[in-house]
């Protein structure tokens, strides 16, 4: 199922390079927020132009994909955001307005925030694995019953009722009152 709030936490719109999709994602973002219908033809009449929401399809054609897909933008804004910050340190070294010290600051601060970028969806993401392994384990370990009771009392005095992980197979002579 698609988690709309972590998706819009995840992807902050400065992520889109077009502010055709700039807006579109921030316009989806705020009809979600207020329980209103995201789809085509509402998108579509509310931002007049439907050529950007059919790229947007041609793109994302599935949900499940979801983490792909914001893995893939995320992706392409900290490519443009160290493109931008190498052709400032570039555009600044030739200029000699400045010092070596200045210039690597620049590049450490640049750095430092692609990591933090990446560290918090390597968190989230190894967190989400954390709460799968131990919900299995809990579900696993968790006491089971001896036997199901059937709600016969007569066959349950029987059988001792139904026991987990067996095979129960009830067998008698047509018109003998099985159903």
């Amino acid at each position: 199922m698609l988690d709309e709030k972590k998706v819009f936490s995840e992807l902050p719109p400065k992520c889109f390079e077009s502010e055709e999709l700039r807006k579109v994602y921030e316009l989806c973002k705020a009809r979600v927020k207020s329980g209103q219908a995201v789809d085509f033809p509402t998108l579509a009449g509310l931002t007049g132009q439907a050529a950007p929401l059919a790229r947007c399809l041609e793109m994302v054609t599935n949900a499940s994909m979801i983490d792909q897909y914001t893995d893939v933008v995320i992706n392409a804004y900290r490519t443009r955001e160290l493109v931008k910050t190498c052709q400032s340190v570039l555009d600044t070294a030739s200029g000699e307005l400045t010092t070596a010290d200045e210039l690597t600051e620049e590049v450490a601060r640049q750095l430092d925030y692609q990591r933090k970028i990446a560290q918090s969806r390597k968190d989230e993401r190894s967190k989400e694995f954390v709460d799968a392994v131990v919900e299995y384990f809990d579900h696993l370990y968790a006491e089971k019953p001896k036997s199901w009771k059937t709600g016969f009392p007569k066959l349950n005095r029987m059988l001792g009722g139904v026991k987990p992980a067996t095979l129960t197979i009830l067998a008698g002579r047509s018109g003998h009152g099985k159903t």
